[in-house]
This record gives C-alpha cells, sequence and structure tokens, in this order.
C-alpha cells in the first residue's frame, strides 16, 4: 500500500479544504449575480478535485467531489442562488449528464493515480527487499545509513554479522537447506530488535544492524 510520504501533508490538506470552501462561494455569488458565466465557475472546484485526485488519498478526494455534487445539484436542482432549476426532461437531463461527469472524472483520475502508487511501491518493495530472507537489503541498507548520517535518522550504532564457513552448508547439505538457516536467522535477529531498530541481509552469510537510541537498553 502507498505511505504517507507519497501523499501532501496536513497542511496542504488544510489549504485546499479552504480553497474547496472559496470555490463553492465563488460559484454561489456567480449566481446571484445572474450571469450566463456563473455555471461555468463550476471549473473551480473540479480543478481542485483533479488535484485532491493527484495528491491526496482517494477519500479525499471520494468526500470532496460528494460534497461537491451535493453543492452544485442543491443550487441548479433546486433553483438557488439565482440559478434556474430544470423545467423540461431535457433539461433534467443534461443536468443529471454533468452531475456524472463532475462526480465521475475525479474519481475515475484517483482510482488510476492510486493504482499507479501501488504498483510503484511493490516495485519498490522488491527492489529492497531480500527474497530469502524478507528483510531489507543491501540497498535499502546503505539508503538507511545515509539518512542516518544526514541526521534524518536515529542511527547510534551500526553492528555486522558475518557466518563463518557458511559455505560449508550449502556444499555438503544443499542450498537448500543454506537458504533455510539464512532465514532462520534473519527471523532471530528480527524478533531480537528493539523498537527503532533495523536489520538487514546485505549479502549472501552477511547481515548489519542498524541500532537506535541507548545501546545499554
Amino acid at each position: 500500500e502507498p505511505e504517507a510520504s507519497d501523499y501532501s501533508s496536513s497542511n496542504v490538506k488544510t489549504a485546499w479544504v479552504g480553497m474547496l470552501v472559496l470555490s463553492y462561494s465563488a460559484v454561489y455569488l456567480g449566481g446571484l449575480q445572474n450571469s450566463s458565466f456563473a455555471l461555468g465557475l463550476v471549473a473551480l472546484p473540479l480543478s481542485l478535485l483533479m488535484w485532491s485526485a493527484l495528491r491526496f488519498q482517494p477519500l479525499w478526494t471520494a468526500a470532496g467531489t460528494m460534497l461537491t455534487v451535493l453543492f452544485l445539484t442543491s443550487l441548479t436542482g433546486l433553483g438557488l442562488a439565482g440559478f434556474r432549476a430544470p423545467t423540461g426532461t431535457l433539461d433534467a437531463a443534461l443536468l443529471l449528464c454533468f452531475m456524472g461527469l463532475v462526480a465521475t472524472v475525479p474519481l475515475v483520475l484517483v482510482a488510476s493515480i492510486n493504482e499507479q502508487r501501488v504498483a510503484t511501491r511493490k516495485v519498490l518493495r522488491r527492489a529492497t527487499t531480500d527474497a530469502a530472507t524478507n528483510l531489507p537489503n543491501r540497498a535499502a541498507f546503505e539508503e538507511a545509513v545515509q539518512r542516518a548520517l544526514s541526521g534524518q535518522g536515529e542511527g547510534s550504532a551500526l553492528a555486522y554479522l558475518d557466518l563463518d564457513h557458511f559455505t560449508l552448508i550449502n556444499d555438503t547439505a544443499s542450498h537448500a537447506a543454506g537458504d533455510a538457516l539464512i532465514h532462520g536467522i534473519g527471523s532471530l535477529l528480527k524478533a531480537r530488535l528493539r523498537a527503532g531498530d533495523q536489520v538487514f541481509r546485505i549479502g549472501g552469510d552477511e547481515f548489519a544492524l542498524l541500532l537506535t537510541g541507548d545501546a545499554d537498553t
């Protein structure tokens, strides 16, 4: 699943909500002016919904779309704020099609974008995960060390583990037995980690541990 870092921050979302409310106000005030172009202001909330589809979690776009459709339907369907309510079957059908487009386009876009994010995360996970142990691999280890050295992480100690004479297991008991041993050691190391610690498989018989906090705890 996509992570929180794949989406915009809460401050951006707060600003988006404010702009969406302002766009509703613009549509409402435009209707009060009895302008023939008032309905064109619907492009404002629609553009904000498209933005949310690109930058926010799907729930935000779904909620915004529902509110926008409800707001616009109330204005045009009930004839509020100067908008003329549909008087015939054709007008009602056109209004229904228009609302369908307003509701469908952002949702289709957010579904496509979210599917792309999920696929990207799967590819990234495969690229940074060791297949035999399901532990982060060397690429993930190098990235974690860079974050720790740059002050973005809390790494305070680095431990290295190398299994002596591991090739004897492969040569005498088969590679399947060697893989089972590696998997078992990886599981044991992972089970012994404290909160914030990380373990990586960085080579055939090599493991690295990035330890955080007080080494005495």
